[in-house]
């Protein structure tokens, strides 16, 4: 059975996500794999395609949270070596002033 879920989500694109295609077993926990097998086994194939969408939309939507956390942290790095540049040329300043 888990070559039959493997087959019907390799029909699945995920080229979107980070992985690709290659890992989308790996987007599923093991309670989420046993809710497929028994939407196939009961032939439930609208309820699967439902589970499955949610669930690669809930993928997307915490990779996009993440790439926006690393844009933030980013910026705040980029912040960050401005103000100790800044701090520095003040201190240089001051110790030029300080020095005479």
């Amino acid at each position: 059975m888990i070559a039959r879920i493997v087959e019907i989500l390799g029909y699945i694109d995920c080229s979107e996500l980070v992985g690709g295609n290659n890992e989308i077993l790996e987007l599923f926990s093991d309670a989420e794999l046993k809710e497929i097998l028994y939407f196939l086994e009961q032939g439930d194939y609208a309820k699967l395609a439902v589970f499955v969408q949610n669930k690669l939309q809930e993928v997307k939507d915490l990779e996009g949270k993440a790439k926006n956390l690393q844009g933030k942290v980013q910026v705040e790095k980029l912040h960050t070596a401005e103000k100790q540049e800044q701090q520095k040329e003040e201190q240089e300043l001051e110790n030029l002033l300080t020095f005479d």
